[in-house]
């Protein structure tokens, strides 16, 4: 996800999205808002897998399920830049949350939103309040369930050179295992 701008109070916006491609195991989706004037504040590409909800398990997408979409077929799977791996030398932070009922979306399993949540409350108030998000880099590895406690691990935020720009690097683990990854490129607000 990459933030030109956040919307003004009481701005209006125009929520976009599109079904840009698939194969057979992968959907890609791109969202975007927009002002007004039809200028681009924030935009999102996506990559979205079928589960089996029985098996919990990655199965193929049915051509007919596809279909209405008019998206395009492509035979290779598009590969994405990861967020870097988590080094826990340089944690600064982390914070506890038990997974809560209304975390639970329509496949059971805890909805995207929330780890987000969870990878921005890991940081400091000072540090949110003087610095703006402008890009997301979010992998999901594993799926967290009802009950579970969850931790929330960030790093301490690496300044990038001659610049107003911080970088975060973000975990998210159940039982030591690795659940969500996440690097954010933050700027410094002008006070």
């Amino acid at each position: 996800m990459t933030i030109e701008r956040l919307p003004q109070l009481k701005e209006k916006v125009i929520v976009k999205t599109q079904a840009t491609a698939y194969n057979h195991y992968f959907c890609y989706r791109d969202f975007w808002l927009e002002d007004q004037t039809g200028e681009v504040l924030a935009k999102m590409h996506s990559t979205f897998i079928l589960m089996d909800q029985e098996k919990r398990k990655i199965t193929k997408v049915p051509t007919e399920l596809i279909a209405p979409y008019g998206s395009e077929y492509i035979p290779k799977v598009e590969r994405v830049a990861e967020p870097e791996k988590f080094n826990l030398e340089k944690m600064s932070a982390s914070k506890d949350y038990r997974v809560r009922f209304m975390d639970i979306d329509a496949n059971q399993h805890v909805n995207n939103v929330h780890y987000f949540d969870w990878i921005v409350d890991s940081l400091s108030e000072e540090f949110l309040i003087n610095h703006q998000i402008k890009q997301v880099n979010v992998r999901y590895k594993r799926e967290v369930h009802y009950g579970e406690l969850v931790t929330s691990r960030v790093d301490q935020p690496l300044t990038v050179k001659d610049s107003k720009m911080s970088i975060t690097h973000h975990q998210i683990v159940v039982d030591q295992q690795e659940s969500c990854r996440a690097q954010c490129l933050w700027e410094k607000n002008e006070n």
